[in-house]
């Protein structure tokens, strides 16, 4: 073969080369997609339980009602507030809603956070809640209750989240450092911020009935 024709036949072997790669990478890009679709569809859908120890049984009625945030190491929360005051009420059997207060610069603040929710077991122990339909699990564990104290240990294990409340803005010390202890024992990090126990008679109580602005 001379010199022209070995240079036509690369000439002519360009586009063919050209297309091969163009299908490859385009094949490559829509099963990397593909894929990374399947995977985002089991993270999304894929959400068991966690296990996690509990109390043996709770009723609604004591969960019902005003709860003090003793202390919690939920870190969202806006620094400035002293003296968080839940209300949890169930508008229907398969809705909670959880109406926060507190004071941020001398001036009352609530807001209305509303879940769907599924008891996960007769216990009435563990929750499973969904602000809606599309977003991801959150997980409520009452691990520990006391009637007579009127406290009681919350959890999200999934989140490692926790949260120490009491019926009234002040909690016991050795009630504190029983939960604590609590937490350690389930591998949780006990180490969380003091919310009433910091703020004290600091500010006014929050009000039963509560005054949006």
């Amino acid at each position: 073969m001379d010199i022209e024709s070995r240079e036509n036949s690369l000439l002519s072997d360009q586009p063919k080369n050209s297309s091969i790669l163009c299908s490859t990478i385009f094949l490559v890009t829509v099963t990397v997609f593909f894929v990374g679709l399947v995977f985002a569809g089991l993270w999304f859908f894929y959400d068991p339980a966690p296990v996690s120890p509990t109390a043996t049984t709770v009723s609604m009625e004591f969960v019902k009602g005003e709860w003090w945030e003793i202390a919690t190491n939920y870190d969202t929360e806006n620094l400035e507030f002293c003296g968080f005051s839940i209300n949890i009420t169930f508008p229907t059997p398969n809705e909670v809603n959880f109406e926060k207060c507190g004071w941020g610069f001398k001036t009352l603040r609530c807001r209305n956070a509303a879940f769907n929710v599924e008891f996960l077991d007769t216990t009435n122990t563990k929750w499973r809640m969904k602000a809606n339909w599309y977003s991801r699990s959150m997980f409520y564990y009452i691990v520990d209750f006391d009637p007579v104290q009127r406290d009681m240990l919350t959890i999200d294990p999934k989140r490692r989240k926790f949260w120490i409340m009491s019926r009234s803005s002040q909690m016991k010390r050795e009630r504190l450092l029983y939960y604590t202890k609590k937490l350690s024992s389930i591998g949780l990090n006990p180490r969380g911020r003091r919310i009433n126990q910091r703020c004290g008679n600091a500010r006014p109580p929050i009000p039963v009935s509560y005054t949006h602005l």
